[in-house]
């Protein structure tokens, strides 16, 4: 009995928080509907969201739009803590989603004998801190949580991996519980 419940709490859990946090975010979408003065219906806010969100990806396209967007980055930039979170931003948007992604690649750090870390190459050049050319940065997330550390680290002790970026991390942020299986045959 306790390992069918067990087996239970393991589909639902997971399941129950992902539709409940799915439902958050359509609620607060939807509640968006008011501010924009066009008939409500249910589901109307992440529809006029969607719309208004890819108008604006489809104007951003034209040299107008892109003139418009460098004068608001101007007005954003000339206030020192909206232009630190505005970049930040625009940053993290970029490498997650942009064309050039942050992750580029996965590597195993050797931090003692017989312990390996793994890490993300961030940046290939880290001239500001005068570390030379050896030098990388390397990002390890935490395990089960949004944070990790950013270090700078000798190429020479680093391990380049051919695993996807995205395997990766879902192994690192999973705390290695979400592995992939190795097909057996």
């Amino acid at each position: 009995m306790k390992k069918v419940l067990l087996s239970g709490l393991m589909v639902i859990v997971p399941l129950g928080l992902t539709l409940y946090v799915l439902y958050l975010v359509y609620q607060w979408l939807d509640s968006l509907s008011s501010f924009i003065p066009l008939p409500e219906f249910p589901g109307s806010g992440i529809i006029y969201i969607v719309l208004i969100i890819s108008l604006i990806g489809f104007i951003s396209q034209w040299w107008i739009g892109k003139k418009g967007i460098a004068l608001i980055e101007a007005i954003i930039t000339r206030f020192p803590v909206v232009k630190t979170l505005y970049l930040m931003t625009k940053q993290t948007m970029s490498s997650l989603a942009g064309e050039k992604r942050a992750f580029s690649k996965v590597v195993l750090y050797k931090e003692q004998e017989d312990v390996m870390r793994i890490g993300f190459l961030t940046t290939e050049d880290v001239h500001q801190f005068e570390l030379g050319q050896e030098f990388v940065a390397v990002y390890f997330p935490h395990g089960l949580q949004v944070s990790g550390e950013l270090r700078l680290l000798p190429r020479h002790r680093l391990i380049f991996v051919d695993t996807p970026v995205e395997e990766a991390l879902q192994f690192c942020l999973s705390a290695g519980v979400a592995a992939k299986k190795r097909d057996t045959l």
